[in-house]
C-alpha cells in the first residue's frame, strides 16, 4: 500500500507542472464474473465489487487527457481464501472528450492497470498474487464551474490474475466486468 501511495504522489507531482491538472475521486460498482480454472475444470462465479479510484490527470477540456489512478477494489467474495478480499491497482487511462456545450463533454477512454491481492501462504505458494487489467469505456462529464466536473460512465474491465499453486494443482483466474461509476474532478 505504501508503494501505491508513493506512486500516486509521484503522479501528482508530475502533473502539477501542467496548467490543466486535475485530481478526482470515482466510486464504482463492478458487476463481475470470474472464471476460475483448477486442474482443467472451469467454474464461473459472480463476484461483484466496489471500486474507489483516486485520480490525478492532465489535459484540456474537449481534447485529450491522461490520468493515473489508484484503485482500491473491495471484492464481495475473496478470490483465493476467506480473508483476502481487497485488490489494490495502479493504472493509467487515455481519454478523448468532445465539447457539445460549454458544460457537457462526452468522452471515451481506455487504460490498463496492475495490482496485487493477498493470498494465504498456508495454502498457496505466494503471499500475494499479481493482477493485470485492461479497461475501455465511455461517459459524460458535466462542468459545474471552471474547477469542478461531475462525471459518470461505464467501463468494461478484463482482469487476469497470477496463477497460483496449491500442492500439485494450479489455479488460474480471469474476470470480466461492467463497472458503472460516478465521480468528481477538481481542476487547478
Amino acid at each position: 500500500m505504501k508503494k501505491e501511495l508513493a506512486l500516486a504522489g509521484i503522479l501528482l507531482s508530475a502533473t502539477y507542472l501542467s496548467a490543466d491538472t486535475y485530481i478526482g475521486l470515482n466510486l464504482a460498482k463492478g458487476l463481475s464474473t470470474n472464471t476460475v480454472s483448477v486442474g482443467g475444470t472451469d467454474v464461473d462465479e459472480d463476484n461483484d465489487y466496489t471500486n474507489i479510484s483516486i485520480i490525478v490527470g492532465t489535459g484540456e477540456d474537449g481534447g485529450f487527457k491522461v490520468q493515473g489512478r489508484l484503485n482500491i477494489v473491495q471484492l464481495d467474495i475473496p478470490i483465493y481464501d476467506d480473508t483476502h478480499d481487497t485488490l489494490v491497482e495502479i493504472g493509467v487511462d487515455g481519454i478523448k472528450e468532445w465539447e457539445v456545450s460549454p458544460t457537457l463533454y462526452p468522452y471515451v477512454k481506455a487504460g490498463l492497470a496492475a495490482g496485487s491481492i493477498g493470498t494465504d501462504e498456508t495454502y498457496y505458494s505466494e503471499s500475494t498474487a499479481m493482477e493485470f487489467s485492461l479497461n475501455a469505456g465511455f461517459g459524460l462529464s458535466f462542468k459545474v464551474n471552471d474547477n469542478v466536473d461531475i462525471l459518470g460512465g461505464i467501463d468494461y474491465v478484463y482482469r487476469k490474475y497470477q496463477d497460483v499453486d496449491v500442492g500439485l494443482l494450479t489455479i488460474s483466474t480471469t474476470g470480466t466486468s461492467f463497472e458503472p461509476y460516478i465521480g468528481m474532478r477538481y481542476s487547478f
